[in-house]
């Protein structure tokens, strides 16, 4: 028995023609009509802007929490703002998205953003250095963070508890940046992209 072959659409890719773009003949896409943002006309970021602003008296009372109980300093200015959001970021991707799918509950996120800042925090002391970073610190700062806290339950982090992971993550960035210069590799600075 033979199998016949169903013929693929005209726009699929691999068909033996191209995909065809928006407002071209035949691709079936109108040009120059805008959609309407749904819920009262708010665009999604604006809806976001709203729920993160309903959330904010919960985030600070779950902050002055990790103040008194877990070791987050009170007020704290970077030492390295490149490494501080580099961190804060990927430990907050790790948290939030690592191992689940992401929920429409903000209230879901609140104890790990405040995990996250303690993490950028106590990395930020440790790195103890305000010189830019390079493309190859700033993507391990990133990924080690996210990889170190993927799907990690944070209500119980601590400044104490984070000590040991930051000291390893630095360990790991310094090693990376020896191997590369012994390479007579130079990452270019972060954020100094050509233009």
């Amino acid at each position: 028995m033979t199998r016949k072959a169903l013929p693929l659409p005209k726009s699929t890719p691999g068909a033996g023609s191209q995909v065809m773009p928006a407002g071209a003949p035949g691709s079936g896409a109108k040009v120059g009509k805008k959609s309407t943002p749904p819920e009262g006309g708010l665009s999604v970021r604006a809806r976001a802007a709203q729920r993160v602003e309903a959330l904010r008296p919960k985030l600070e009372a779950a902050k002055k929490l990790a103040v008194k109980e877990r070791g987050l300093k009170a007020t704290f200015t970077p030492m390295n703002l490149e490494a501080f959001v580099t961190t804060f970021s990927g430990a907050l991707a790790g948290m939030t998205a690592g191992n689940r799918s992401l929920t429409n509950s903000d209230a879901d996120y609140v104890s790990q953003t405040v995990a996250a800042l303690l993490w950028a925090q106590e990395f930020d002391l440790a790195w103890n250095d305000a010189s830019p970073i390079n493309e190859n610190q700033a993507e391990l700062m990133l990924l080690l963070s996210m990889g170190q806290w993927n799907g990690v339950s944070p209500y119980n982090l601590n400044d104490v508890a984070v000590a040991k992971p930051v000291l390893n993550t630095i360990s790991v960035i310094l090693a990376a940046f020896d191997l590369l210069r012994a390479e007579s590799v130079t990452p270019g600075t972060w954020g100094g992209g050509a233009g």
